[in-house]
């Protein structure tokens, strides 16, 4: 997929609002979970709980909270990144 369809979907799902940043010159755009939980299905292969997305130059970073899922870490951590281009489907799950 392109990288404007993935953030599209992100944007048009309402489950994100995106994080402004006061430095003009960073290429990422950050969006932050506002109803959890939310999970992703990418390529037929879910990811969650997600807390925070950084879609950062060719791929995208997904942070979920290991928390939820019943570890004693409740702090935010790097699950994956995937490339835009190995992305086929992509979808958001409230």
């Amino acid at each position: 997929m392109l990288k404007d369809e993935v953030l599209e979907k992100i944007e048009e799902c309402g489950c994100f609002s995106e994080v402004e940043y006061p430095e003009k010159n960073l290429m990422v755009k950050t969006f932050n979970v506002t109803t959890e939980p939310v999970h992703l299905i990418i390529n037929k292969i879910t990811i969650g709980p997600v807390v925070s997305i950084d879609s950062i130059g060719k791929a995208l970073h997904i942070w979920i909270n290991p928390y939820f899922l019943g570890f004693d870490l409740n702090e935010p951590v790097l699950a994956v990144v995937v490339s835009y281009e190995e992305v086929d489907c992509f979808e958001v799950v409230a």
